[in-house]
């Protein structure tokens, strides 16, 4: 459903995207989406970290960081990232336990831990 919107949103602002004037957390947010969506994670991950400044409880954002960390490889950045959006909503264990992207994690025994649905 993010996916959609953010498609939505740029398409109505495709004109002024290149000008867009990033202000919300929603904003960094769906336009880092887009960023990884056109394979640009260094971008993504500069667009997260500015949303998290803006509102360091978000945990969709550390969602999003630990699918970026877990494409990149990156697999203690990926499982810090998924533990915090796992602390601030249990759906993340449902979600993660069924992303391709994670695919890397899931023999790993933290990852387990972490999206055990009890």
């Amino acid at each position: 459903i993010d996916r959609a919107r953010v498609y939505i949103e740029l398409s109505k602002n495709r004109e002024k995207k290149d000008r867009m004037a990033l202000k919300t957390v929603d904003d960094y947010y769906f336009y880092a989406v887009y960023k990884v969506n056109q394979g640009d994670h260094d971008a993504a991950i500069k667009l997260l970290e500015k949303a998290l400044d803006q509102k360091a409880d978000e945990g969709r954002i550390q969602y999003l960081l630990a699918d970026i960390y877990a494409v990149q490889g990156k697999i203690e950045e990926a499982l810090e990232a998924l533990k915090k959006a796992v602390q601030k909503d249990k759906q993340y264990r449902i979600l993660a336990q069924n992303e391709v992207d994670f695919e890397p994690l899931w023999e790993d025994k933290r990852f387990k831990a972490l999206t055990r649905v009890a």
